[in-house]
């Protein structure tokens, strides 16, 4: 806590940030030019009152083309992870969370209740880190009342993405306990492997959202996929208690960021191998 208040208080006033979590953020200008004619017509036509609890129709639409056979709803980042574990948990209900990770992923679990046990990052012999799966399988056999297996990756802070039979183990384990996946996607599409989502599981829910892979963090906007109707109804409920509904024009720029996913997913790539090779 006491990092996050000292990066609130300094993240704009330093000369030089070095601990920033996305990419080159893309201007006004910029999201303006690479909206098509629709879109456009869409952001001059716009009125500034409330808008749709989901998200906007459009947006939507072009969601459930990224999550075949899941439906969404639009909300913030983080909210998303405040609406999802209230949600999702009952006082008492065991979470088995990555680690380490952004503060609220483990304190909104614990606000809504959770225990949480953490599935903490392991490293191999020249200090690479990774995510043991034998480690989350006992961490799920040793929590009780088990209901959320909460999984980031691509991983915040250390940028590990485990291989696809690793991840198909993940969701093996999830399923043959039946309890939900929520599965942190913020920084899908970088990267050179992009793993199926979460959203493909039964009782799985994908966060995304225009922040970190498509450097848009100033827009707002994201979203939480799944296949359970009856979790994203509870979401809807829950919204009416914390924004109601999104900004307007940050729903039409969310749109022309779909409708560009490939440009911007390209363009922060870019930007992720100029900063590896720098590191290296």
């Amino acid at each position: 806590q006491a990092v996050k208040l000292a990066e609130a208080v300094h993240e704009f006033s330093c000369k030089r940030s070095v601990c920033n979590s996305d990419t080159e953020a893309v201007t006004l200008a910029e999201a303006l030019a690479f909206m098509d004619a629709e879109t456009r017509d869409l952001w001059d036509a716009q009125s500034l009152g409330y808008t749709e609890t989901k998200g906007h129709p459009a947006m939507l639409a072009e969601l459930e083309v990224l999550y075949p056979g899941a439906a969404c709803q639009e909300i913030a980042p983080q909210e998303g992870i405040l609406l999802a574990y209230a949600a999702l948990l009952e006082p008492g209900d065991g979470v088995v969370a990555t680690a380490p990770g952004y503060q609220s992923w483990f304190t909104c679990a614990e606000a809504a209740g959770g225990v949480v046990t953490r599935w903490t990052a392991s490293e191999t012999s020249d200090g690479s880190p990774y995510f043991d799966v034998d480690d989350l399988e006992r961490a799920c056999d040793a929590a009780d009342n088990l209901k959320v297996v909460a999984a980031n990756f691509p991983h915040n802070p250390t940028g590990y993405q485990p291989p696809p039979d690793d991840w198909r183990r993940v969701v093996d384990i999830c399923a043959s306990r039946g309890v939900h996946l929520f599965a942190d996607e913020i920084y899908r599409g970088l990267g050179e492997e992009v793993l199926e989502s979460a959203a493909a599981y039964e009782k799985g829910v994908a966060l995304g959202g225009l922040s970190k892979s498509m450097g848009m963090p100033g827009a707002r906007v994201g979203w939480l996929a799944s296949r359970d109707a009856a979790f994203l109804a509870r979401v809807a409920e829950l919204r009416d208690y914390t924004t109601i509904c999104s900004s307007a024009p940050s729903q039409i720029l969310g749109l022309a960021a779909l409708r560009n996913r490939d440009a911007l997913l390209e363009r922060a790539n870019g930007y992720v191998a100029a900063g590896r090779k720098a590191a290296e």
